[in-house]
């Protein structure tokens, strides 16, 4: 009965052929499968797919991860630093192995699994870091980085972008609201609402 959200419910991988008709030059869609043994990188582009093993396993990318994300967590009312070195290290792990596919690519497009949902991959370092914050080279400095769910999201979000239609005039909104009241009363929930 409702063919577009089964069409994104359904799990089923997909094809390479259609995503690649979806990235443009310049872009390339990464895919990491991490297992207990062993790992992988997949990177799709228009004009290719290309595979290689990682030096990771679920495992140690937890605790990789972990010990990164660990400068974000407050302590003390103070933030952590974050490790340079070892953001290059997981760098090293996950994309050196596939440097040379992503020639030329401006626009990474992600689909992470399992920890590497919570870690954004625009905060790597690309090369061994021999200064500061400012110095260090980021990811992101390289190339824009999107993070989808899957393969298959990323695909629907494509074709649904592609098939929408454009607003009719362009929209530009500015406010500057007046709130008043007090949060526990009422009349701040009737003042929001005016």
């Amino acid at each position: 009965d409702f063919p577009n959200y089964a069409r994104l419910s359904d799990p089923s991988p997909a094809e390479l052929s259609a995503v690649q008709a979806q990235l443009a030059d310049g872009e390339a869609l990464l895919d990491f499968v991490v297992a207990q043994k062993s790992s992988f990188v997949l990177v799709v582009t228009n004009r290719g797919l290309t595979a290689q093993p990682l030096n990771a396993t679920s495992d140690s990318l937890s605790d990789d991860i972990s010990a990164l994300r660990s400068a974000f967590v407050p302590k003390l009312g103070r933030l952590g630093e974050f490790s340079l070195k070892s953001s290059f290290q997981l760098y090293e792990q996950l994309l050196a192995p596939v440097e040379e596919a992503l020639v030329g690519v401006n626009h990474l497009v992600v689909a992470p699994s399992g920890d590497l949902e919570s870690f954004p991959l625009a905060l790597l370092v690309t090369s061994e870091p021999a200064g500061g914050y400012g110095t260090a080279a980021w990811l992101i400095r390289r190339m824009a980085v999107t993070q989808v769910p899957s393969p298959r999201a990323f695909l629907e979000l494509r074709v649904a972008r592609s098939s929408r239609n454009a607003a009719a005039r362009p929209f530009f909104g500015v406010a500057n609201p007046a709130f008043s009241g007090g949060a526990t009363s009422g009349k701040a929930l009737g003042a929001l609402g005016r």
